[in-house]
């Protein structure tokens, strides 16, 4: 089969024109896939730096509290600690306030938790907020079967 010159150059031009398309669709998608995978990129920065901000103000919050406790049990050791207690695991939003004092008593929010038979000083966690800190406020984590959620 020959062609002849009109047919040679509409081959040719039809060729250009298909490889040409291809290419085009190529670098579109290319460009495409870059530009999402960019505002991916970015969406999730944006996304993390918004909920890092939020949960260092939640935690700003709870450490406000337990300070603004801290004060005042520092400034009053003779206060009614109930309701100071009660009003920490209201606004602090916890699932347990309590005061453990050196003479070994354990003060809850709830009075219906405070048992006679539990002497704080025994316990790592209060230990640890002596040996450490001093008067000072002391963060740990949830301690085993005595943790609870407040759902």
């Amino acid at each position: 089969m020959t062609l002849s010159l009109r047919g040679k150059l509409l081959a040719t031009s039809l060729g250009v024109v298909l490889l040409m398309a291809s290419l085009l669709g190529i670098v579109a998608f290319h460009t495409l896939k870059s530009r999402t995978m960019s505002a991916i990129q970015s969406e999730a920065v944006n996304y993390g730096h918004a909920y890092s901000v939020a949960i260092g103000e939640w935690m700003t919050d709870r450490k406000n509290t337990v300070h603004a406790l801290v004060n005042l049990i520092s400034d009053n050791p003779q206060a009614e600690l109930v309701p100071h207690l009660k009003q920490a695991y209201t606004s602090g939003g916890f699932g347990l306030t309590y005061f453990g004092s050196a003479q070994g008593v354990m003060t809850r929010q709830d009075p219906s938790l405070n048992t006679g038979n539990y002497d704080p000083r025994e316990r790592p966690w209060y230990q640890d907020a002596v040996s450490r800190y001093a008067i000072r406020a002391s963060w740990s984590v949830p301690w085993g079967p005595t943790w609870r959620s407040t759902s």
